[in-house]
């Protein structure tokens, strides 16, 4: 079974459009919108009309839920990994400033606020990567 399928089943009176959001003809509005691990597929030169879509698809005062995996390093605020981007907290902000007025933007973990990235990192348990769901940020905003 596919995910949506099992998804269907599990919440009957939900509708579930399958897709690349960037790609669909939405005229659906929405109250909410929940994304976790999106921004890891979003390279940096479709990040502003990505939050300008979701800004469009919102109902006035509408709220985004968004988590990401957020910059660890230096290099990957400069130097994105184009199969596992990770945005720096401080550039989020500065995308959504125009659409957004935030109302959490923290460590997912531990509520920490970090800059540019994150120069405490938690260690993954797989010693060949740097990775973790860990080192994640939360952000709640309201649509402006």
């Amino acid at each position: 079974r596919s995910m949506l399928e099992e998804a269907q089943k599990l919440v009957p009176r939900a509708s579930f459009i399958p897709g690349n959001f960037m790609e669909l003809p939405l005229e659906l509005k929405f109250n909410f919108i929940y994304c976790i691990g999106v921004l890891i597929y979003i390279p940096r030169q479709s990040i502003e009309e990505f939050f300008k879509k979701v800004h469009e698809r919102l109902e006035t005062n509408g709220i985004l839920y968004l988590n990401y995996p957020h910059a660890i390093s230096w290099l990957d605020t400069v130097y994105n990994d184009l199969t596992y981007i990770q945005y720096s907290p401080k550039a989020i902000e500065k995308f959504i400033q125009p659409y957004f007025t935030i109302i959490k933007h923290e460590h997912a973990f531990d509520g920490r606020k970090i800059g540019s990235y994150d120069d405490k990192p938690y260690k993954s348990l797989n010693p060949n990567t740097d990775r973790t769901y860990k080192n994640s940020y939360l952000l709640i905003a309201q649509k402006k």
